[in-house]
């Protein structure tokens, strides 16, 4: 069996991959993905499919059914629904990758505003103690999004290399829902998620800010970080 993946996004591809290796097919990837997917042990594809994901089919299956992405994959996969949310299986290459207190990952290429949290300068300030790693991508981030002595900035690394950050850092992944969140979710990192959407990409095992985005307080992440 051949199966094409055109997904082109971190998180929308995270969210295939537990439904391809349960099929255990060849896959067409895009270019993109191809760091990603050498984590899989899935072969690569290069003719035609048997079966091509659609992401837009898949969000609208999760809608319908109150499923995360991975469960909405899997059914559009036409395979049993999981009850319990599988993990990716990646194959991570060990590489020597700094330890922080925090990973930060404000930035989305999908989200609205209502989505988006602005206070992450004054997050950074209200925690001088705390080292954090600001993740982001060179070609359209920031790379000065914040500017605070205890801030680094890690943009445009291997997968491998933000995997070993991932698992490297004390305290987990502080995020919007965006690509990484679901890599820490696959990784078994904690993840600190923003998040007012629907189960699609709500995190199983994350820690939830889920009221209004824009509403919360940098006091009340604070608080809620010191609590863990």
């Amino acid at each position: 069996m051949i199966i094409r993946n055109d997904n082109d996004l971190i998180g929308d591809f995270i969210g295939t991959i537990p439904a391809m290796q349960a099929l255990g097919a060849d896959v067409i990837i895009r270019e993109s993905m191809v760091h990603l997917f050498n984590m899989t042990g899935l072969k690569r594809a290069y003719i035609n499919e048997d079966l091509s994901f659609d992401l837009h089919a898949a969000f609208e299956l999760a809608s319908r059914e109150n499923l995360h992405m991975i469960q909405a994959n899997f059914a559009y996969a036409d395979l049993p629904v999981p009850q319990d949310i599988p993990k990716p299986i990646l194959k991570i290459n060990p590489c020597h990758a700094p330890v922080f207190d925090f990973l930060l990952a404000p930035f989305s290429r999908s989200l609205p505003p209502e989505q988006k949290w602005d206070k992450w300068q004054e997050l950074v300030d209200a925690m001088p103690g705390k080292q954090f790693a600001l993740l982001g991508d060179p070609a359209i981030d920031p790379v000065d999004f914040i500017k605070a002595p205890n801030i680094t900035p890690q943009f445009g690394h291997s997968m491998d290399y933000v995997c070993n950050l991932l698992k490297n850092s004390k305290h987990g992944l502080i995020s919007v829902v965006t690509g990484i969140s679901h890599l820490a979710h696959a990784l078994g990192v904690t993840n600190y998620l923003f998040f007012n959407q629907g189960r699609w990409g709500q995190n199983p095992d994350a820690v939830l800010f889920d009221k209004h985005i824009p509403d919360i307080e940098v006091e009340e992440v604070v608080f809620r970080l010191c609590q863990q």
